[in-house]
């Protein structure tokens, strides 16, 4: 219940809902923007209006997750860059979405909701942001080992789903980095990387 709460939420902030580990119909990113290069890295991301997979540098994203992660796949919403076999003892995810709407009320009136509706999470500093908060999840108990359940249940840890959000001038970014022992550090790193 508690995950679809967040979910639930999610969506809210971000208008685009929760994403799921298989993308049907989604295109991996494979040219980079036009954007002019003179834009700062916020504006780039906010002012596409599409696909964040070609304006997201994928070493960043390798980088924050460890490495191992394929190309990125735009969904419509959120570019996610995962492990090709999501059930390795190693599997990884990331997932990125940008809401140009996003204000800080609207941060600081979900973060109220995750915490009346008993999810963890925390108020966190990310360079340049004007508010941010973190959600922690351990997943690793979430049904059991079950194939096809979108788990991450393995030997090198449990999972860990780390989810950021955090509120810039130009808008909202959620980040959500899932796998073995991820850390906040890890999270909070990859938002200040795409916003430096």
């Amino acid at each position: 219940m508690r995950i679809r709460r967040i979910c639930l939420l999610f969506a809210i902030l971000l208008a685009g809902g929760c994403t799921s580990a298989t993308h049907s119909g989604a295109k991996p990113a494979t040219t980079p923007s036009a954007s002019p290069s003179s834009q700062s890295p916020a504006s780039r991301l906010f002012a596409l209006g599409g696909d964040l997979c070609l304006v997201i540098d994928p070493g960043v994203v390798n980088r924050a997750a460890g490495g191992g992660l394929g190309a990125g796949v735009w969904d419509g919403r959120s570019c996610t860059w995962e492990t090709a076999d999501q059930s390795a003892d190693h599997a990884k995810r990331v997932i990125i979405n940008v809401n140009p709407g996003l204000t800080l009320d609207g941060l600081q009136a979900a973060a109220a909701f995750t915490k009346h509706s008993g999810v963890p999470e925390s108020d966190v500093r990310v360079p340049g942001a004007l508010g941010a908060y973190l959600v922690t999840l351990d997943l690793s108990g979430l049904n059991g080992s079950s194939a096809g359940t979108g788990t991450i249940t393995n030997a090198a840890g449990p999972e860990i789903n780390q989810n950021l959000t955090a509120v810039y001038p130009l808008g909202g970014i959620y980040v959500s980095l899932a796998g073995p022992k991820v850390t906040s550090a890890q999270v909070i790193a990859l938002m200040a990387e795409l916003m430096a």
